[in-house]
């Protein structure tokens, strides 16, 4: 596992919480702090469907890849964030690379600005909630 000190500005980082992960391309590791805070720049927010979106959703059942691919929402355009680095690990090429693939083919719909950022909002809450008394 990378250590939060062998982190570098411009590297990609995923922050993963339950079916869902953040990643974001690390900025700027806040000097002298002590609760090792560090500025982020989201990229993708992908969100895998859990067991009973699946079983929920009305996608034709004779389509096993319809309903199981994650949704993938363009954060790029979106604000950076201060997040404690230490919530982070280093993402590998091989999960990051085809992601911002897919993102970049015509055929992709990503969701709209407004509910790609809604969904970070709420994934970030989630964090925060679960990391409390941490933070």
């Amino acid at each position: 596992m990378t250590s939060i000190t062998d982190f570098q500005p411009g590297q990609i980082l995923c922050l993963e919480h339950g079916d869902t992960c953040l990643y974001a391309e690390l900025i700027q590791i806040v000097p002298k702090n002590k609760s090792r805070r560090g500025w982020v720049r989201p990229l993708i927010l992908k969100v895998s469907p859990t067991r009973d979106s699946i079983a929920s959703s009305s996608v034709h059942i004779d389509d096993p890849t319809a309903s199981e691919q994650p949704s993938l929402y363009d954060l790029r355009q979106g604000s950076d964030l201060l997040c404690p680095i230490a919530l982070f690990r280093a993402a590998l090429d091989t999960e990051v690379v085809p992601l911002l693939t897919q993102l970049a083919h015509p055929k992709t719909q990503t969701q709209g600005d407004c509910i790609a950022h809604q969904q970070l909002h709420r994934f970030i809450h989630d964090v925060c909630q679960m990391h409390l008394t941490t933070l």
